[in-house]
């Protein structure tokens, strides 16, 4: 039996495992049902266990409950209040519409497909009663797939565009076909108060694994939306009347009634009342070079692409509404990773304050940037905000060509291993134009941490790195290297190493210690410089190829420490992956700072914030840390 599953087997007979404040296993139970037997199976699994509970919250399956009723959550209370007409523009589902087109399709086979993805996921078989309670249906009557010929396109669409699921009812979502004279269209609508668009991806995902194997594996035992639900009730019950959770709910309230208006905007009003209000969604697509050269821009002046899209969507509301400033929801998801395949709607959204400053689009961009950033490393539901999720299967059908994406090869080897003394930093203090960054800062750093740094001053995180790397010399304080340590640096910004003529090859030579061309073109292929790619000069080089030069340097480097600061910035999503596993792997020590939730979950073992009144630092995986905090 796996480690997780003993575990669990324990927590259903009511046996709770927990680590206690160093980090030390920690066990009660039922009187009398701890035997001689069990108490050496734990012993034996300690090591094991301790890993395990560092790692996952574990959440109960309840399969007695499995289709009692249940709480709606925050998000979820928010659409089914907008069914209703107690306000303006309400009495309409809030819903997602879309088409896929497929060139050919056996219709019974997609409708066998879709009933089994029914059968797998409990959400699409809820209902949400009068009193406001959901309830999983343990039977319904499966929906036939209604086909249409071309000439009825329209129609279907038009009927598509104006559906307001009745949610006591069901069923909450709908699938049709339209046949084409050229291929097939698939309609399919969802309310999103039972799925959210991460829900819509697993969906598609199993209706077309459904329809190419012919089965779906279902494990009726598996936690549910329910179950998640139900454990984040009873957790929030566990802390209300804690000092940290009436502190907060205290900020709040006090807040909430300072805090700008919605965004005043020119609205239609509905002519009669009791109208059923109607939303039309309006959509462009943007060429592929286009969207590339955004990121590129966006990457090369140190924003991401998104941020860039958001902001010019607050330009475009500020310059119509009538208010100087007010408040947008930014929608964020709040799922764990064991999360990540269950359909449910796991939204959640935070407040971001709109002003109408003066300043360029670009320093307007970077100050929202400067918000999101903040809320990623300190909110507790950031951990979705920038966290690149992988775990969802890629939708195919056959007709679907393979993927051509690309991920260089990242492997950082150590020349030695590090020995018992590392670094020791003690009472490092510097002040900046007037402002003290860092304030008596004392570490001792530890063999096999990896340690991510959090600062409520993001200089903070960059100046502590430049001394460590010795570019920058400390007004006060010492840094002590243990005598068995190599160091290497990734800077945040590398600009000042590509200040050259030189080609990539011949740059990175200047590194290596193996300086035969062919060694170090080779060590360039991996990383994705092929060709003549290998002689484009260094000072023209893109925001993610200078990236992937440091690291290639890092990796020739041999150091056994490494520091990072922000390594993500400028990469893309294969980039970042094989970062991250690199990261994950390394036989070494990292001191490292990311705003991608992910790397720093999956990497971390240990966190040092540094506060503007104190040094906070925990052994502890950066998602435990949040939880602390919050």
């Amino acid at each position: 039996m796996e480690t997780k599953d003993f575990i669990i087997e324990l927590e259903k007979k009511d046996m709770k495992l927990w680590l206690n404040e160093e980090g030390g296993l920690a066990f009660k139970g039922p009187k009398n049902f701890m035997t001689d037997d069990l108490l050496n199976q734990i012993k034996e699994r300690k090591e094991e266990i301790v890993e395990c509970l560092k790692r996952e919250r574990f959440i109960k399956h309840d399969e007695k409950g499995k289709y009692l009723q249940f709480p709606l959550n925050d998000m979820q209370s928010a659409y089914y209040s907008g069914m209703k007409r107690i306000y303006e523009l309400g009495g309409t589902s809030c819903y997602t519409y879309l088409e896929l087109e497929v060139p050919q399709i056996d219709v019974l086979k997609l409708e066998q497909a879709w009933h089994q993805v029914i059968a797998k996921h409990d959400m699409l078989r809820a209902i949400v009663s009068k009193d406001g309670m959901q309830q999983i249906l343990e039977k319904v009557l499966l929906p036939r797939l209604d086909v249409y010929d071309e000439d009825s396109l329209e129609e279907v669409r038009s009927d598509m565009e104006k559906l307001n699921f009745d949610i006591e009812k069901g069923p909450n979502h709908i699938l049709k076909i339209t046949k084409m004279k050229q291929g097939y269209i698939i309609h399919f609508a969802i309310d999103m108060l039972i799925a959210d668009f991460v829900s819509i991806n697993i969906i598609l995902n199993d209706l077309f694994k459904a329809y190419k194997l012919g089965f779906l594996e279902i494990n009726p035992k598996e936690v549910n939306f329910r179950d998640i639900v139900m454990d984040r009730i009873e957790k929030k019950e566990k802390i209300k009347s804690t000092t940290k959770y009436l502190k907060g709910k205290e900020y709040w309230l006090n807040k909430i009634d300072k805090m700008p208006d919605r965004p005043l905007l020119p609205i239609i009003q509905s002519k009669d009342e009791n109208e059923d209000a109607s939303f039309k969604r309006y959509e462009f697509e943007i060429a592929k070079n286009i969207w590339d050269n955004i990121k590129l821009i966006s990457g090369r002046k140190g924003l991401t692409a998104s941020n860039a899209v958001l902001g010019a969507f607050s330009e475009i509301i500020k310059k119509w509404s009538s208010n100087e400033e007010f408040v947008l929801s930014i929608t964020l998801m709040d799922r764990q990773d064991k999360e990540m395949n269950i359909v449910g709607d796991f939204t959640a959204v935070d407040l971001l304050t709109v002003r109408k400053q003066s300043g360029t689009f670009l320093e307007k961009i970077k100050e929202l940037q400067d918000f999101i950033a903040r809320f990623s490393a300190n909110a507790s539901k950031s951990k979705q905000a920038t966290s690149r999720k992988k775990t969802l299967e890629k939708i195919e059908l056959d007709e679907i060509k393979p993927s051509n994406r690309k991920y260089p090869y990242i492997d950082f080897k150590p020349d030695r291993e590090p020995g018992k003394e590392i670094l020791k930093v003690e009472g490092l203090t510097k002040t900046i134009n007037g402002e003290k960054v860092l304030d008596n800062v004392t570490f001792t750093v530890k063999p096999s941490d990896k340690i991510a740094f959090l600062a409520d001053n993001e200089n903070a995180k960059t100046v502590l790195f430049q001394i460590l790397a010795g570019e920058l010399e400390p007004d006060s304080g010492t840094v002590t290297w243990g005598t068995t340590i190599t160091n290497n640096y990734f800077p945040k910004d590398n600009n000042y190493l590509f200040e050259s003529d030189l080609n990539i090859t011949d740059w990175l030579r200047q590194y290596s210690k193996d300086p035969d061309e062919t060694y170090v073109r080779s060590f360039l292929g991996r990383m994705l410089f092929s060709g003549e790619e290998a002689l484009k000069k260094v000072n023209v080089l893109s925001g993610g190829e200078k990236v992937r030069c440091v690291l290639s340097k890092i990796m020739l480097s041999g150091a056994n420490l490494l520091i990072f600061d922000e390594p993500t910035n400028h990469l893309d999503m294969e980039s970042i992956t094989a970062l991250n596993e690199g990261m994950k792997k390394f036989n070494g020590i990292i001191l490292f700072t990311s705003h991608d939730h992910q790397l720093t979950q999956t990497v971390a073992n240990r966190i040092i914030d540094l506060k503007q009144d104190k040094l906070i630092d925990r052994e502890t995986t950066y998602d435990e840390y949040l939880e602390e905090i919050k």
